[in-house]
This record gives structure tokens, sequence and C-alpha cells, in this order.
């Protein structure tokens, strides 16, 4: 873990420590590199460890609810697009019943270990269901 007191911007003080979601260094991704044809795509994913010492300092810094989100989408980014997008679509009003709400809740823990998430999308189910906004059948 890392011993040096975490504080913004991370990529100055501890820079050598942040990689990338490929596990490329920080200083690895630069202009030079992409223009040289070294670096892909994926190279600018941020990896979920970074997202985890943002939400730290947010923490520390008194921001709650910050650190919270932050932690959450660090739960996110090995999720696919593409079931993120079903996500997505499955909370819009009226798309899923309460049942289909809380299976996806379920999936998001038992398979991608998303458990923040997972409990943010139960709260969510029973405020839909409160409020009529889960389809018909629920």
């Amino acid at each position: 873990m890392i011993k040096k007191r975490l504080r913004y911007p991370l990529s100055e003080t501890i820079g050598d420590s942040i990689r990338s979601r490929t596990e490329r260094p920080l200083a690895e991704l630069t202009l030079d590199n992409l223009r040289l044809g070294l670096l892909a795509p994926e190279d600018f994913l941020i990896h979920s460890e970074a997202l985890k010492l943002q939400a730290q300092i947010a923490r520390a810094g008194g921001y709650r609810q910050l650190a919270s989100n932050l932690l959450r989408a660090a739960e996110l980014v090995d999720i696919p697009n593409e079931k993120l997008l079903s996500m997505y679509n499955a909370l819009r009003p009226n798309r899923s019943t309460y049942e289909q709400l809380t299976s996806l809740a379920d999936e998001l823990q038992n398979v991608y270990n998303a458990e923040e998430t997972a409990k943010l999308l139960r709260e969510a189910a029973e405020i839909y269901k409160m409020f009529g906004l889960c389809l018909a059948g629920s």
C-alpha cells in the first residue's frame, strides 16, 4: 500500500504508482508515445485502484458522497460496457419490474463483486416500487 500522504493531484504526489487499466505506468501515457503508435485506446482507461485512491482523498477531506461515487465507479470499471448500457436502460422508469431490478442488483454483487453499486440499485428498486416507477407486474 502507498505510504505517502494521499493528496491531489495524484499524478504529482504518487504518479510513479499510478497505472492504467492495462497496467501502463502513468509516465508512459504521453502524446509522443501515442504519436509513435506505442499506445492503444485501452491504455487510457482508468484503473479501479486509482479511483479507490481518489475516494480515500475525498473521504479524508469530508466529501463522503463523492467518495461513495468514486468507490462505485471503481466497481464499474471492470463491467463490460454492454452490461452497463443494459443497466442504464433497466433503470429508466417503467422499463423493469421490481424483481428484475433486484435480480440485477444480485448479479452486480455476485458476478461482478460490485457491492456498493448493488446496494444503490436495491435502494433505487425500493424507491421505484414506492412511487410506481416499476414496470407493471411487480
